[in-house]
């Protein structure tokens, strides 16, 4: 479980750089780096958990009527299934 969360984590930040810091700028945010160093992962006996504490991270995710959505966390999960699959299997083994 611990890997998945790890993997998740790394996906979630390569899907920020992606959306919203390798994209051009916008008036509605300012590029600090503190989104994407606030993503982390927790693990408990039966499931993994990405995300982060920041505030302003669901505005970023979901949008807002000044600003188009950029789902890091959600992309970081549906993007790729079949990583998680790799090492799900690795784990089985």
């Amino acid at each position: 479980m611990e890997a998945l969360g790890v993997e998740a984590e790394g996906n979630a930040v390569t899907e920020v750089n992606r959306l919203v810091y390798d994209t051009p700028e916008s008036p509605s945010y300012i590029r600090t780096g503190r989104l994407k160093n606030s993503i982390s992962h927790a693990v408990d006996d039966n499931d993994v958990y990405i995300g982060t504490n920041l505030e302003y991270a669901s505005y970023v995710e979901l949008g807002t009527s000044r600003m188009a959505p950029r789902p890091f966390l959600r992309n970081a999960i549906t993007n790729y299934t079949g990583d998680y699959k790799r090492i799900i299997e690795s784990g089985l083994k």
